[in-house]
């Protein structure tokens, strides 16, 4: 008697254009090979949250679609199902060339950075580090008058073009 492998779902739960995101069950535990997925063609980037247990995967809309995409993961990874019921409308979302350029580079580097630390960090984990690391310099270097407006600021255009990019 043989044992058939079930199947891992993965469900739709955004698809914009340019950038899907998918969820795996809640009870997964362990984390999946992300970097398989960038063989696949059009794809620039793929992260998973473990919190959220989401898929993030940014794509060339000029070389690949989100229903294309999603018929390669399963063909690539015959142990995956994607469903795709409660999933976003298409949003325009990097549409014009410069935002493609920006987030292509940006998905390069961060692939760079995440390949060089062997996956325990990305600059979604770097970035954040470096602020604070910046705010406890600027308290040692001036501890009477830090540089605290400068550092919200950062942080804050940090916050908020991160919420926006997830709007979108």
């Amino acid at each position: 008697m043989s044992a058939i492998a079930e199947k891992e779902i993965l469900t739709l739960i955004q698809n914009v254009s340019g950038r899907l995101r998918l969820q795996f069950p809640r009870d997964k535990r362990d984390i999946p090979d992300v970097d398989q997925f960038l063989e696949l063609p059009g794809v620039q980037e793929v992260t998973y949250n473990m919190l959220t247990k989401s898929l993030l995967v940014l794509y060339n809309i000029q070389i690949t679609t989100a229903d294309e995409l999603m018929n390669y993961m399963e063909r690539y990874c015959p142990w995956l199902e994607i469903r795709t019921g409660k999933a976003w409308g298409e949003v325009p979302f990097g549409h014009d060339l410069l935002s493609q350029i920006i987030f292509g580079t940006l998905a390069k580097s961060n692939r760079y950075v995440r390949k060089q630390l062997g996956g325990k960090a990305d600059l979604t984990s770097i970035v954040p580090t470096a602020m604070i690391g910046w705010s406890l310099w600027e308290l040692v270097r001036r501890p009477t008058r830090p540089g605290w407006f400068d550092i919200l600021r950062a942080v804050e255009i940090y916050v908020v073009s991160i919420a926006n990019h997830q709007q979108h």
